[in-house]
């Protein structure tokens, strides 16, 4: 028994010490094993940590980048908007300059009234007492004589303080006006548009001459047939056609027909020629659609044109005034009634789009005949344009007088758009006429003895007999002379009539 509990002792040792190795080897691999595991997992979250922190550098760039850009266009704004402030400033600080000199006048007008009172009632105390001794005249009667003097004395001091007021006041207007209206030229820089009375289109070939002829030039007359006032003129230059005429939208009609008939491969008849001239009325017509959508967008108008009007003004690019293309006239005069109006804080729609449609009839008046400012106001009245609107426009050449401040804008650009230098141009031979026309039109007058017509026509100065005429006159002449010119002559801009009489006497010391 001894024996076999001494073996089971044994026996279980051995297995106690076998079954604590087995234990330390597996052990020793399980902890092998979480060892490769936590080093993956350390590996793997500092990749992840890696590619997070460069996500985050990158997207922290990104959003600096983004800052900076923003506060770029932030400065630049607000640079934009500090000009804009400062010229507002000046324009305010002129204002209440103004003002100031106003008040200033009107103070001392004042003063100069209570010290005047002061010394007629002082004056008048003394006279009365002068007057009782000298005449023996009772207090009443006395005062009633010295009231009766002084007071006509008191209105033509106050008439001349009152003129003497209304001229500062004028010259300080004048300055005020002369100072925007520069302003205002200055930031418009549209190019004049001189055009000529005809259109030249160049051929391939002289050949084509000929076949435009036709036989017994039966294809010419009956292609000029086609158009009312257009001629075609051939010989001036190898390859090249001339279309004359005053109608400009007819000139580019014929133009590109000529065009589209020089591209036909065979000869041609009076269907041809009739099928190419409807082909580019056709072209025209849409032509003239996007060149007044374009227009009014560049004019800025916010209203709904409706398309016929749109088509109207595409034709105004065919016309020109003075040498000056009528819609670019009228896209400039948009923008400086615009700026006229904000100045004088005026309805800037208003005059804006009186001022874009002003010379719309002009479109039109080769066709129908008439004068534009009439045609103007029928297309406006046609389409529903306010009355207010209609006057603007209507009134511009003092077809009536203006009655409304944006009537007055839409004359003050229209003179701004035509005299500005080099906006207006005309021939030789028409210039020539003006001024001649000019100068007969002062010598129709009594006592005028010469009339010179200087500064591109722009003056008139007129000397007269100083044996016959005396200065009374001079002004009467010079408004008749004046208002002559306006009835009977067609000119840019303004004139001013200057009369002149000189008298001189001389004799001799012997």
């Amino acid at each position: 028994m001894e024996n076999i509990g001494a073996i089971l002792v044994i026996t279980g040792a051995l297995l106690g010490a076998g079954l604590s190795i087995a234990l330390v080897r597996v052990n020793k691999h399980y902890k092998q094993d979480l060892e490769k595991a936590k080093k993956e997992i350390l590996d793997r979250a500092m990749a992840d940590a890696k590619s997070l922190v460069e996500t985050m550098t990158s997207r922290a760039q990104e959003i600096k980048e983004a800052a900076q850009e923003e506060n770029r266009r932030m400065e630049e704004q607000m640079n934009t908007l500090k000009k804009t402030l400062e010229f507002k400033g000046k324009i305010l600080e002129k204002r209440e300059q103004r003002n100031a000199a106003i008040t200033m006048t009107i103070n001392q007008a004042k003063k100069e009234t209570d010290v005047l009172g002061e010394s007629i009632e002082n004056a008048e105390k003394e006279i009365v007492e002068l007057l009782k001794k000298k005449t023996g005249l009772d207090s009443d009667s006395a005062k009633k004589v010295i009231i009766e003097n002084f007071d006509k004395e008191f209105d033509i001091k106050r008439a001349s303080l009152i003129q003497k007021t209304e001229e500062s006041a004028n010259e300080d207007a004048t300055s005020i006006a002369k100072n925007m209206l520069k302003g205002i030229i200055q930031r418009i820089t549209s190019p004049s548009s001189v055009d000529k009375n005809s259109t030249g289109v160049t051929i391939k070939k002289d050949r084509f001459k000929g076949l435009l002829i036709g036989a017994r030039g039966k294809n010419i007359e009956f292609f000029e047939s086609q158009f009312r006032d257009i001629s075609v003129i051939f010989n001036l230059e190898p390859n090249m056609i001339y279309v004359g005429g005053l109608n400009l939208v007819n000139r580019n009609i014929a133009k590109n027909a000529i065009e589209k008939l020089e591209r036909e491969k065979k000869d041609f008849d009076q269907n041809t020629i009739k099928r190419a001239i409807e082909t580019a009325k056709r072209e025209m017509d849409e032509s003239l659609k996007k060149i007044g959508e374009e227009a009014i967008r560049t004019a800025k108008l916010t209203i709904k044109v409706h398309p016929d009007l749109v088509k109207i003004v595409g034709r105004l690019k065919f016309r020109t005034s003075f040498g000056q293309n009528v819609l670019q006239h009228s896209i400039e005069m948009a923008a400086m009634a615009t700026m006229l109006a904000s100045e004088l804080n005026i309805n800037p729609e208003k005059a804006k789009i009186a001022a874009f449609f002003h010379d719309i009839g002009k479109a039109i008046d080769h066709e129908v005949g008439g004068s534009h400012d009439q045609l103007s106001k029928e297309i406006l009245e046609k389409y529903g344009f306010e009355a207010d609107i209609v006057h603007a426009a209507y009134a511009h050449h003092d077809a009536e007088p203006a009655r409304t401040p944006e009537a007055m804008l839409v004359k003050a650009a229209d003179a701004i758009s035509a005299g500005r230098p080099g906006a207006r141009q005309e021939s030789l031979t028409s210039y020539l006429d003006r001024i001649l026309k000019l100068e007969e039109t002062a010598k129709g007058f009594d006592g005028v003895k010469k009339a010179f017509a200087i500064s591109a026509g722009r003056e008139l100065r007129i000397i007269v007999d100083e044996e016959r005429v005396t200065d009374e006159n001079i002004k009467e002449i010079a408004q008749k002379a004046a208002h002559k010119i306006e009835e009977d002559l067609t000119y840019p801009g303004k004139i001013k009539v200057n009369v002149i009489r000189r008298t001189e006497a001389i004799d001799y010391a012997k």
